[in-house]
């Protein structure tokens, strides 16, 4: 799962909008809005975060 990956440099952890320009990057979606990822997220609170070891 993307979200669950290490996030971009020079960013402490995955946002909304950082998930969405992923998706057109990697070519999965040809446009995507920050409101229709938190959506397939599931809620307000964003996307799930990795454990810390």
């Amino acid at each position: 799962m993307l979200a669950c990956s290490a996030p971009p440099d020079g960013c402490a952890r995955w946002t909304l909008n950082l998930l969405g320009e992923r998706l057109v990057e990697l070519e999965v979606v040809v446009s995507i809005s920050h409101k229709t990822v938190r959506q397939a997220y599931g809620g307000d609170e964003g996307p799930p975060q990795p454990l810390e070891d």
